[in-house]
């Protein structure tokens, strides 16, 4: 079976962890709500056929089926250093 990209996302449940202009989908495995920033929007275009995971489905996954981890991207970074300024962390 080919190795297919996950994109893994914040669940919305888990209070103050959304990136301003993050838009909502749903984790391909469970269903949870899940948060897209527009820089995930973005590697979303760029990359047909990705998997959205919740947080949780994404680590098991990665247990049951090892690959390659990414690194998050320079636009991902940007958005958690903006996101934690915001917040005084």
């Amino acid at each position: 079976m080919a190795e297919r990209d996950i994109l893994i996302c914040w669940p919305v449940s888990r209070s103050g962890s959304m990136v301003p202009g993050s838009l909502t989908s749903k984790c391909s495995k469970c269903g949870e709500p899940v948060w897209l920033s527009p820089s995930s929007l973005l590697l979303l275009h760029d990359t047909p056929g990705m998997d959205i995971q919740c947080v949780e489905c994404g680590r098991k996954q990665m247990i049951s089926q090892p690959g390659e981890v990414r690194r998050p991207t320079p636009a991902q970074l940007d958005e958690i250093r903006e996101y934690l300024k915001g917040a005084g962390r």
